[in-house]
């Protein structure tokens, strides 16, 4: 376990790009809504958000050419509830702390100049992604051919945080990740996540198909969302 963390979590501060959706219950940073810190070189806001997973969203063939040069199917999940700027009690001062203390001051980051950093409390035990066709027929269980992945984008006002069950901030989600690995380390649960998947295109996932995601949370909470396509 050592081993993959000094492997896979190298802490950067590059953008992340999570396709449409946004969170709902979501507003403005404010005050009262979580510790900020101004990065002084691009007068950066960064504002830490609590999010209760209560729903995901999901969409599919998202990337397009011109920003991501990839033939991969890729699935966007968005994890919605209430958050911490409706009800502060959801915050957690030391998990807050300890992102502020792992973004970078001197980052060149791009993005508006209020970046959120979305996160929850609350453990992901367990996350299955299968494949249906247009009249609601299994096709296939993808899920270890899934890996998480992100690009830059000079618009990206996000940072996704992986934190453990135990409140350590081990870094931004890495691209290439696979569940497996993602879950071997406790996580609390992402707010935004982005899949591709080995040896499946997006011309795999037209004519109807879809991705049917099942997340379970440490209370056996399941989440459950079937994707909508972009025939690109």
């Amino acid at each position: 376990m050592k081993n993959f963390l000094k492997q896979k979590f190298i802490i950067s501060v590059g953008g992340l790009f999570v396709c449409l959706l946004a969170l709902v219950g979501v507003s403005s940073c404010e005050k009262d809504e979580g510790p900020t810190i101004t990065l002084d070189n691009n007068g950066r806001n960064f504002t830490c958000v609590c999010v209760n997973p209560e729903k995901v969203y999901s969409n599919h063939n998202c990337y397009i050419a011109e920003k991501v040069d990839t033939i991969s199917a890729d699935l966007a999940l968005q994890v919605g509830g209430t958050t911490s700027s409706e009800t502060l009690a959801l915050r957690d001062s030391l998990v807050e702390e300890r992102i502020l203390q792992n973004i970078d001051p001197m980052s060149e980051r791009g993005g508006t100049k209020y970046t959120s950093i979305f996160y929850t409390t609350r453990v992901c035990t367990s996350i299955k992604i299968s494949v249906y066709d247009k009249d609601s027929v299994f096709v296939a269980d993808v899920t270890d051919k899934a890996r998480f992945y992100y690009y830059e984008s000079e618009d990206d006002d996000y940072i996704q945080m992986l934190i453990n069950s135990d409140k350590y901030v081990l870094g931004e989600m890495q691209m290439g990740m696979t569940i497996d690995e993602y879950l071997e380390c406790e996580p609390f649960l992402f707010v935004n996540a982005h899949f591709i998947f080995d040896g499946l295109t997006k011309d795999d996932m037209k004519g109807g198909k879809y991705f049917k995601t099942e997340i379970i949370l440490d209370d056996n909470t399941v989440l459950v969302s079937h994707s909508e396509g972009h025939d690109i």
